[in-house]
């Protein structure tokens, strides 16, 4: 008989046996996509990923790279492709990413416009849209390192990532006449975000949209690529094949290309590429554990290294005496 109260596995446990997963899928599955199932270049992008997380900088390198060599995926032309549906879905640049069926049963559509939204401006034609998130604001957060603080000018990828003061939507509720963001904010807000806000329609219902979720994009495995690269070359590169790389996602955003790469750089690149797309939090842990905290603390909390982790609940820990609660808490 098993035994099903286990102890605590280790951080590094868990992560070979991610990486045993992902190196069997690599290998197991197949190269050609079909969307909606995993692919052998999706297990390689998420395993490239894992081992960036961990500062694995030659196996990110070379799964990044095989799948970049594979011909398989190339960047949408325009960034806004990627956010306004249909074209959002299954595209030339979608790596992974879960499907969602809107308007069908409960829980099988993507709930994010009903939190990300603006509140009471009648964008979803429904009850929801409470903007329960919303962008740091220099007014509130530290200057200098909130979500508009951050932009080059005339980055497109700031318009599809942040609804600000007169941004007009001409996709958003087209039977309306569009929809521009009021002068003064909304719900509160000075800014909302925009992307996975798609309005109404036919297939839009309470919490509920049938926009796809993305999971990993192609520019994400270039990024992942540079940022590999770079490091190898202790934190600067001038390898122009890998700057222009990611000059294809600059130029794709209608911003002036780079001559060389470095840390800075590259994080600032994939906090505007990825921006509301859950990819920061383990942007900001790769930086080790010091500096999560100081970068943290920076927007008004007071905490410690032990907020780095949630608590585990009362009830599970009730359950199976075995483990043990995390420190802090």
């Amino acid at each position: 008989e098993r035994d099903l109260l286990l102890p605590r596995s280790s951080v590094a446990e868990i992560y070979a046996f991610i990486k045993a997963d992902l190196t069997t899928a690599a290998n197991g599955l197949p190269l050609e996509r079909n969307f909606g199932r995993a692919t052998s270049g999706a297990a390689k992008s998420f395993l490239a990923s894992v081992h960036l997380t961990l500062r694995e900088f030659e196996p990110a390198r070379d799964l990044a790279l095989e799948v970049i060599n594979s011909g398989v995926y190339s960047l949408m032309p325009d960034y806004g492709d990627l956010w306004v549906h249909p074209t959002s879905d299954n595209n030339s640049e979608s790596v992974f990413e879960v499907q969602y069926a809107g308007c069908e049963s409960w829980g099988t559509g993507n709930p994010r416009q009903a939190f990300f939204a603006p509140w009471n401006q009648g964008i979803t034609k429904g009850t929801d849209g409470w903007g329960s998130l919303v962008p740091t604001d220099p007014g509130q957060d530290n200057p200098g390192m909130t979500a508009a603080d951050i932009w080059e000018e005339n980055d497109t990828r700031r318009y599809w990532s942040m609804m600000e003061p007169e941004n007009f939507y001409p996709t958003l509720n087209p039977g309306d006449g569009g929809y521009t963001y009021p002068r003064d904010g909304a719900g509160g807000a000075s800014r909302n975000i925009k992307k996975y806000v798609i309005g109404g329609g036919s297939n839009v219902c309470f919490m509920s949209t049938a926009q796809n979720s993305s999971m990993m994009r192609y520019s994400e495995v270039i990024l992942i690529y540079a940022e590999a690269v770079t490091e190898l070359s202790g934190g600067l590169s001038l390898n122009q094949s890998v700057v222009d790389l990611v000059n294809t996602i600059r130029t794709r955003a209608e911003v002036e290309p780079l001559e060389f790469l470095d840390r800075e750089k590259i994080e600032l690149e994939r906090r505007r590429e990825f921006m509301f797309e859950s990819k920061r939090w383990f942007d900001i842990l790769r930086k080790g554990t010091d500096q999560a905290v100081e970068l943290m603390r920076l927007s008004g909390r007071t905490l410690d290294e032990t907020k780095l982790l949630f608590p585990i609940p009362a009830s599970e820990l009730e359950i199976n005496p075995n483990l043990e609660q995390n420190p802090g808490y």
